[in-house]
């Protein structure tokens, strides 16, 4: 926000450095969007794309494999940071209106944990299975 020719943050949900695909599993996984996995990954390809031509030298270019596994390792990240905000939103604060975003959310993580480099979490891929059956 911009006032009296000064810049303010007023919302900048803990401005935490982190990995650059974070901030890009925030704006694809965003429940309130909800958007679809082939237009995630257009955009996922899209951007790592245009990263690499960002910082493409003779020394140094942007491994897209790896850029990608890393956004899928911060989706997952994001969404369980979601999930959790919702939760205590709703049950612990009294706001039932963030209810119905943990379906969504609890889709885009079952969708995250089906991709194959990431299948490692068995028990969280089966418990994100069973709430989903249970909702």
């Amino acid at each position: 926000m911009i006032s009296d020719n000064k810049i303010f943050f007023i919302d900048f949900q803990g401005a935490r450095l982190g990995p650059i695909q974070y901030d890009l599993a925030s704006l694809l996984t965003d429940p309130y969007v909800n958007l679809d996995k082939p237009t995630q990954d257009v955009l996922i390809n899209y951007s790592a794309d245009k990263l690499g031509q960002m910082i493409s030298t003779e020394k140094s270019k942007l491994n897209k494999s790896k850029f990608i596994l890393g956004y899928r390792y911060c989706s997952i990240t994001r969404i369980l940071q979601s999930l959790g905000a919702f939760a205590f939103l709703s049950k612990v604060k009294g706001k039932p209106f963030f209810d119905q975003f943990i379906p969504i959310a609890l889709n885009n993580l079952y969708q995250r944990l089906q991709y194959r480099q990431t299948n490692q979490f068995h028990v969280l891929t089966q418990t994100v299975k069973n709430a989903l059956i249970s909702l």
